[in-house]
C-alpha cells in the first residue's frame, strides 16, 4: 500500500512540476505561435489553389462540372464513332455483285467545323454535311463509260465525269456535280480542276477478263453554284469576293470489277 501511495505521490510530484514549468506567459506564446502557424498555413494553401475559402469551394465545384461535362461529350464522340450507319438499299444497275465504287470529297480543313479537329464521321452525325461521299450502294447508284482514259460514275444528285490523257494524267474536262449543305443551306456545286489539272486515273485491266480495276485522286480547284454558274461568297457565309472552297477541294476514290464499255 506504502509503494502504491509512494507511487501516486511521485506521479502527482511530476505532474505539479511539469505544469508549474511553463509559465502562464510562455503558455500564451505557444498558443499564439500555434494560431500564427495556422493561418499562414491557410494563406500558403488558398493562395496556391485559390484566394479565398468560398472562392476555392466555387473553382473546386466548376473543376468538377467541368470535367463531367468533358466526360460526357467524350462519351458522345465516342458512341457517335461507333454507332453504325444506316445501310443503303440500292446497288449499281446492271452490274455483277462483284463490281463496286467509293467516291470521297474531302473538304479543306478550314472550311470545316471546328477547324476540322473531328473526323469527318463525327462532323457528318453532330452537325450533317462533313462527310461528302457516294458509293455502289447509294441511291440511283450508276456506272457509264469505263475506259482507262475516262470514267463516268453518278448516283443520285451526283455526277462524276474523270478525263484522263494516254499516261494517266487528268485532263481539265473533269468535273462533279454534287450536293453539299453550307451555312444550313442546300446547294448544288459543280468543280472543276485547274488548267493545267492536277491528278490521276490509274486503271488495269483483270487477267482473263474485260473488267477495270483502278484508283483516282482529282484536285477541284474551281467550283460554283451549278444553278446560278457564280462562285458561293455571301451566300455562304464568307466574305465579299472570299469564294468557298477556300482553298481547291481533294476528290479521291476507287473501284473494282467494273465492265470496260467504250461509249
Amino acid at each position: 500500500m506504502r509503494r502504491i501511495g509512494a507511487a501516486g505521490s511521485l506521479s502527482g510530484t511530476a505532474g505539479v512540476s511539469i505544469k508549474s514549468s511553463l509559465s502562464p506567459h510562455a503558455s500564451n506564446e505557444l498558443l499564439g505561435g500555434g494560431i500564427i502557424l495556422r493561418r499562414k498555413l491557410k494563406q500558403i494553401y488558398y493562395a496556391a489553389y485559390c484566394f479565398a475559402p468560398k472562392k476555392c469551394n466555387m473553382k473546386t465545384s466548376m473543376k468538377t462540372s467541368l470535367i463531367i461535362v468533358a466526360l460526357a461529350l467524350l462519351a458522345c464522340l465516342v458512341w457517335l464513332v461507333l454507332r453504325p450507319g444506316k445501310p443503303s438499299a440500292a446497288i449499281v444497275p446492271g452490274a455483277s455483285g462483284v463490281a463496286s465504287f467509293e467516291v470521297h470529297v474531302e473538304k479543306p480543313r478550314m472550311d470545316r467545323f471546328l477547324g476540322g479537329i473531328l473526323p469527318a464521321r463525327v462532323e457528318e452525325k453532330l452537325i450533317g454535311g462533313g462527310e461528302l461521299r457516294f458509293s455502289h450502294a447509294s441511291r440511283g447508284a450508276k456506272v457509264g463509260s469505263v475506259r482507262h482514259d475516262r470514267l463516268e460514275l453518278s448516283a443520285d444528285g451526283w455526277s462524276l465525269l474523270i478525263e484522263a490523257d494516254g499516261e494517266g494524267r487528268v485532263a481539265p474536262g473533269t468535273s462533279l456535280v454534287f450536293p453539299i449543305e453550307i451555312a444550313e443551306v442546300n446547294y448544288t456545286l459543280r468543280c472543276q480542276p485547274a488548267n493545267p489539272a492536277t491528278g490521276y486515273l490509274s486503271t488495269n485491266t483483270r487477267a482473263g477478263s474485260d473488267v477495270l480495276d483502278g484508283r483516282f485522286l482529282v484536285e477541284l480547284a474551281a467550283c460554283v453554284n451549278a444553278q446560278t454558274g457564280k462562285i458561293l461568297d455571301t451566300e455562304a457565309g464568307g466574305r465579299q469576293g472570299n469564294a468557298w472552297p477556300s482553298s481547291p477541294l481533294t476528290l479521291r476514290g476507287s473501284f473494282a470489277g467494273l465492265p470496260h464499255v467504250r461509249r
